[in-house]
């Protein structure tokens, strides 16, 4: 296996990035050294990352396309680019993990539906979810002014895990990630990442909120995993390492659950297309 502190350097990863990195190298360990060098160089000349002075080349949380490894990248920029629509990568390097997002571009193309909102690329496409619901749902009038209101009735009513999870972050931490559980922090982390935009607006996940995931996922007991099904114990475990020790309103309580809903949702659909459903 390849030194990570080489594909770090290649990265060019200050070192002060080097923690931060760290929490994502699992992606880094699926390629070699030579691979990660073509796919950077492709990267490159397709001007999809421009090189910044003490700056690394790829974000941390963007590790897991380069997972991808180079015949897939190469192959997605070729056919992007047949359709004139490379910029998509580079205004975001994380819609080159989406399969289908090329082919929803295509179709949004010929239906002639926009597919930028103002200046920048939609998100619809490089969403099975989005990109679903525009095509095959009507739209939903809401009240923009009461979000809490919205499938009130369908949330599940949550008393007893919760406090299991939060009692678990009150004890000290006695196990440390493991290459199994290390797997499951970087998939978690990812969804988290995006629940937070969505909720808060904002991309980078604290400290406090990324130790309280660490703790959940090697600390939970197995009791819980045979209780629950998978996808409400990763609802769950994200919903706790984000409100664990705050004073939050129903309101905001009500806006986290949905937003981890759609993610899981999501991130079903995606695996369903990808052949790993069960």
């Amino acid at each position: 296996m390849d030194s990570i502190a080489k594909k770090l350097q290649l990265l060019n990863c200050p070192a002060n990035m080097y923690p931060r990195a760290y929490k994502h190298i699992a992606s880094l360990e699926l390629i070699s050294l030579e691979e990660l060098e073509q796919i950077l160089r492709l990267l490159l000349t397709k001007k999809i990352i421009i090189p910044k002075n003490g700056e690394i080349l790829v974000a941390p949380e963007n590790f897991c396309v380069l997972a991808n490894g180079f015949d897939v990248l190469k192959m997605r920029i070729e056919e992007i680019e047949k359709i004139g629509q490379l910029d998509a990568y580079r205004e975001k390097l994380s819609r080159m993990n989406s399969k289908s997002g090329i082919d929803n571009l295509k179709q949004m193309i010929n239906m002639g539906k926009p597919i930028k909102d103002g200046n920048k690329y939609s998100k619809v496409p490089f969403s099975l979810r989005r990109f679903n619901s525009i095509n095959n749902k009507p739209k939903v009038e809401t009240n923009t002014d009461e979000p809490q209101a919205i499938n009130f009735e369908v949330q599940p009513e949550v008393s007893v895990i919760p406090s299991v999870f939060d009692t678990i972050l009150e004890e000290p931490q006695e196990h440390a990630l493991t290459d199994e559980s290390f797997e499951e922090f970087e998939r978690l982390m990812d969804s988290l990442q995006r629940i937070m935009f969505t909720v808060y607006g904002v991309s980078e996940v604290n400290d406090k909120i990324t130790d309280n995931l660490i703790r959940l996922i090697t600390s939970k007991k197995s009791v819980l995993e045979g209780q629950e099904t998978k996808e409400s114990l990763d609802s769950e475990l994200l919903y706790t390492a984000i409100t664990h020790g705050k004073n939050i309103s129903e309101i905001e309580q009500q806006k986290i659950r949905n937003s981890i809903d759609d993610e899981l949702n999501a991130a079903k659909e995606i695996d369903i297309e990808l052949g790993r459903a069960a």
